[in-house]
């Protein structure tokens, strides 16, 4: 009875920005935004990351955005999977397979890449962490071939204790990261 509370809609909500403010600092990022779910927090990156019909994002195909995401990206956002395959003992994506799977607007048939998803844990490939140095390998990759990287962190707290790390430094160079508070908290 006693909780501070306002629309979260006009922004009023005092305890939502706070925890707002709280987890874009935690990560070093400019913003945060709250939404229900983790899958939800996915879908409100990719189409924010994606926002012309069309655009093509590569995933990992062990990754929860491929299996476990309900087709979202391509149903609600008409967004394009690029799914390529992840060494499982490190669930890494290939680098020259990623560079291979690029594609532009030059050619009308294809959709544009927009963007790079990473999985951190990886929950397919058995709560595998991504370090930081790959993380930001991948995030300069991407960003040198002119797209985003996100991150699907519905588990990056297991990451960040297992490596002894912090979400910043772990989440430095990626451009958004999602994080689900029903896991590793």
């Amino acid at each position: 009875m006693q909780a501070r509370l306002g629309d979260d809609v006009m922004g009023e909500d005092p305890t939502v920005r706070e925890l707002e403010e709280h987890m874009a600092s935690l990560f070093g990022k400019e913003k945060a935004l709250f939404v229900p779910t983790g899958t939800m927090a996915n879908l409100v990156a990719l189409l924010a990351h994606c926002h012309t019909r069309s655009a093509e994002v590569i995933i990992g195909q062990e990754s929860h955005l491929c299996l476990w995401e309900g087709g979202h990206a391509a149903g609600l956002g008409g967004i394009h999977t690029r799914q390529l395959p992840e060494d499982c003992t490190t669930a890494e994506l290939d680098v020259e397979q990623v560079k291979d799977a690029v594609r532009d607007d030059s050619d009308d048939h294809w959709p544009e890449t927009k963007l790079l998803c990473l999985e951190n844990t990886h929950n397919m490939c058995g709560g595998v962490a991504l370090s930081p140095g790959y993380m930001s390998k991948m995030a300069k990759l991407a960003h040198g071939l002119g797209f985003k990287c996100h991150v699907d962190g519905a588990r990056i707290f297991n990451s960040v204790v297992a490596q002894g790390v912090t979400p910043k430094e772990l989440c430095k160079d990626v451009d958004s990261v999602a994080v689900c508070f029903s896991k590793g908290l």
